[in-house]
């Protein structure tokens, strides 16, 4: 499995023998930036480089819930969030950089309830609202194309499950 380990300034610190085979780096590649290395051939190693956008999103999520915690002197259990189909965000890459951020802290064994919600569009002549499936944002009920988003874009805190110290 293709894996990058790189610190919050992305620097890069460890990657597998998958993650080489797929990204062009000098021989000193430990340590340098991320944005120092060339993709290599083929669309996975974009991949590879997205997930530091989950990493970030994670590591945010985390300050918030310390921060949480901390004012209400409490130790946090889980997490929920609710994530959109639209939101930019891979749910699989966000619980693989949550794990890799609370492992040996004292987070741990903070869990991660992912809610994954569906593109859905509002018809803005009928009112009707409904699932988009296959890019087709066309009223099923009426025919008209005229709609707008109704959710699926979005990105946030459904809950914090806490516990008193």
């Amino acid at each position: 499995m293709p894996i990058m380990t790189v610190d919050m300034d992305l620097h890069l610190r460890r990657s597998t023998p998958a993650a080489e085979r797929l990204l062009i780096r000098t021989p000193s590649g430990i340590g340098q930036r991320i944005t120092g290395v060339r993709y290599g051939s083929g669309n996975r190693a974009r991949a590879i480089i997205d997930s530091v956008h989950e990493m970030s999103v994670a590591s945010s999520m985390l300050e918030a819930v310390q921060a949480e915690s901390a004012q209400r002197g409490a130790r946090a259990r889980a997490v929920g969030l609710k994530i959109g189909e639209l939101s930019g965000v891979d749910a699989e890459s966000l619980r693989f950089c949550f794990d890799v951020l609370v492992l040996d802290t004292e987070l741990a064994p903070l869990a991660l309830e992912i809610e994954r919600l569906p593109w859905r569009n509002r018809c803005r002549h009928c009112a009707h609202e409904f699932a988009v499936v296959d890019y087709l944002t066309v009223c099923p009920k009426c025919g008209a194309a005229d709609t707008e988003l109704a959710s699926g874009d979005e990105l946030e805190f459904a809950y914090l499950e806490i516990e008193e110290k």
